[in-house]
């Protein structure tokens, strides 16, 4: 049975001269794009959504540590931990004046090399993070 189902599979993918159709080779390149691009995108997303997962956890412990200069090392040693390098300006620290909450934002970007080709796509990154001390 799976060498039968395995020829008709391949019969769909050829003529009927058995010679490969148009159809096929536009469905492989449309499917080797798609692997090319998830290669060369996908790192500096993985990045950004562990750098917004510590983001989360150091807006956690403001609930205790409410010193923006201790926040701050937190999060240098949680962007040297995931081995990332930010501006210092690129993360900002607000307190709400009423004292109910704390306002954590990042912005930066990343830029990406499309290999063979030359050239380069710059990935723009944002994270906000609102922690209340309700």
């Amino acid at each position: 049975m799976g060498t039968h189902v395995h020829q008709d599979q391949l019969r769909l993918l050829r003529s009927q001269s058995g010679k490969i159709t148009i159809v096929t080779i536009v469905i492989i390149l449309i499917v080797a794009a798609a692997v090319y691009f998830a290669i060369i995108f996908a790192p500096p997303y993985i990045e950004h959504y562990k750098f917004d997962e510590k983001l989360r956890a150091v807006a956690n412990l403001s609930h205790r540590v409410k010193n923006e200069e201790m926040l701050r090392k937190d999060i240098d040693r949680e962007l040297k931990n995931l081995d990332m390098e930010l501006p210092y300006d690129a993360i900002q620290i607000r307190f709400d004046p009423m004292g109910e909450w704390v306002e954590f934002s990042a912005a930066y970007a990343r830029v990406v090399e499309l290999v063979p080709f030359g050239s380069k796509v710059t990935l723009h990154f944002d994270s906000l993070v609102v922690e209340r001390f309700d």
